[in-house]
């Protein structure tokens, strides 16, 4: 309205995600094996500087400091590469992050379905922004909590103490805050992950799909 110059009448319709696909179990024998003994946390998402995964690494240090079998997963490829390599490096936590490429198919369902928080911390960068985030549906769809930044459209995707935790855009502490919370109460974890499951399954693409039949039936007749 302060632009506009007036109300509308808006019906905002979410992003969907393939439900069934991220929440029928897949065979995670060989993540589970390839982190035994470890809290796994998971990005899945290109390696620009919007995705934020360099938040994560600059946390890590007061992560591991309580809990020192962390491993941090980067699903994934992009120019940020070898920045994100070195920065790893620099924070002296290298031992602790993981990056993996690109996984499709049921061996990235398999990724989802083994860790044990989503996290994933857009940042605004040269008004380039994430819009909704379709990650942390198909990360809900498969039980888990997130750890997510206010930037973008993120709320839409994350409700904050509902289905995950949200952090101010850039929060480096609030983004460690966040995941040892999880980590330090399971109950929480598991609370936000069943949540997270239930509003993953509304935003099933047949459900999506309706609402946009039903909006084009209101207003065609």
């Amino acid at each position: 309205k302060q632009y506009a110059g007036r109300d509308y009448d808006i019906d905002i319709i979410h992003n969907g995600v393939r439900f069934d696909r991220f929440a029928t179990l897949v065979d995670t024998s060989a993540v589970q094996k390839r982190y035994a003994g470890k809290k796994m946390l998971l990005t899945v998402g290109g390696l620009k500087e919007r995705k934020g995964q360099d938040l994560v690494i600059r946390a890590l240090p007061q992560i591991l400091k309580k809990h020192p079998d962390t491993v941090y997963v980067i699903v994934g490829e992009g120019n940020m590469l070898k920045e994100l390599k070195r920065l790893a490096q620099e924070f002296g936590v290298t031992d602790s992050v993981d990056f993996v490429g690109n996984k499709t198919g049921d061996e990235l369902v398999a990724y989802y379905q083994t860790c044990d928080i989503y996290v994933h911390t857009p940042k605004v960068v040269d008004l380039q922004f994430e819009g909704f985030g379709i990650v942390y549906l198909e990360a809900a769809a498969a039980g888990k909590p997130s750890v997510a930044t206010d930037a973008g459209g993120i709320r839409d995707a994350v409700i904050d103490n509902e289905t995950g935790l949200v952090v101010p855009d850039g929060d480096i502490d609030g983004i460690a805050r966040a995941i040892l919370r999880l980590f330090d109460d399971p109950a929480l974890a598991a609370k936000l992950g069943a949540a997270g499951k239930t509003y993953a399954q509304s935003h099933d693409w047949p459900r999506i799909a309706q609402q946009y039949l039903s909006l084009y039936q209101k207003i065609h007749g």
